[in-house]
């Protein structure tokens, strides 16, 4: 389905745009998904816009147990297929989706972010597929992403900085039960914490250097992670 130098460039730069890969019918279904996920959020919503400002920020993941449609466009649609040819893998597995919608005229910013903290997961086989659910001018949208081939060494720091916090998290909630560990290990987690902050401060930077600024946007998209994992329990959405 995807040419060689698409996936090649994905390779390289470890994002690609592929465009006209999903048909208008499954992105028709998806907004009736969203319209519901709005209607009924999960447990995990949440408005980003404080009461009283202008326009509306909204944020929702895993409910693609409970949404029909979420459901079916995994399952049925394209969608799996080009998440194995981007990994270069035999077989997919549903990690989460995320669904965020922004109104025009929203104040509040998407700021720049790395997602690694956020999985749980380890390794180079996960894609993440960004699908806007309704056309956005450029000027509003965001566009901006930093591919890998110009990636500073401060981005590596804070992908070392998010593993060592882990490790330590790990090792203080094994601690419990022995004060004297306990109050060592807590002390490291508060430098990888400090650790953390700095990286993301560098990163902050690093982007400002590189004339990259946070983006507003407005509608609704869909932000679907699939990934190759080894967890018995993953959720099986391809062959």
């Amino acid at each position: 389905m995807l040419d060689a130098q698409t996936l090649a460039d994905y390779q390289k730069d470890g994002a690609v745009p592929l465009r006209g890969v999903i048909s208008s019918e499954w992105i028709a279904r998806l907004r009736e998904g969203v319209e519901e996920n709005l209607s009924h959020p999960g447990p995990y919503a949440k408005h980003y816009t404080p009461e009283g400002n202008p326009g509306m920020f909204f944020g929702d993941y895993c409910n693609w147990q409970r949404i029909d449609a979420y459901r079916e466009f995994f399952f049925n649609s394209s969608a799996k297929h080009l998440a194995a040819e981007l990994m270069g893998s035999p077989k997919v597995n549903l990690y989460h989706e995320h669904v965020l919608v922004k109104e025009p005229g929203t104040k509040e910013r998407t700021p720049w972010h790395h997602d690694q903290p956020y999985y749980p997961i380890d390794g180079q086989d996960i894609v993440s597929l960004w699908i806007p659910l309704d056309p956005v001018a450029k000027e509003t949208s965001i566009d901006a992403l930093l591919n890998v081939s110009t990636q500073t060494e401060v981005v590596r720091d804070m992908a070392d900085a998010t593993a060592t916090m882990k490790a330590h998290m790990a090792s203080t909630m094994g601690a419990m039960g022995n004060p004297e560990q306990l109050r060592a290990d807590a002390e490291d987690l508060a430098d990888s914490i400090s650790d953390m902050q700095d990286s993301v401060a560098g990163v902050t930077d690093a982007f400002e250097a590189l004339g990259m600024v946070t983006g507003e946007s407005s509608g609704f998209d869909l932000d679907a992670e699939l990934a190759t994992l080894r967890e018995e329990d993953a959720e099986e959405a391809s062959k």
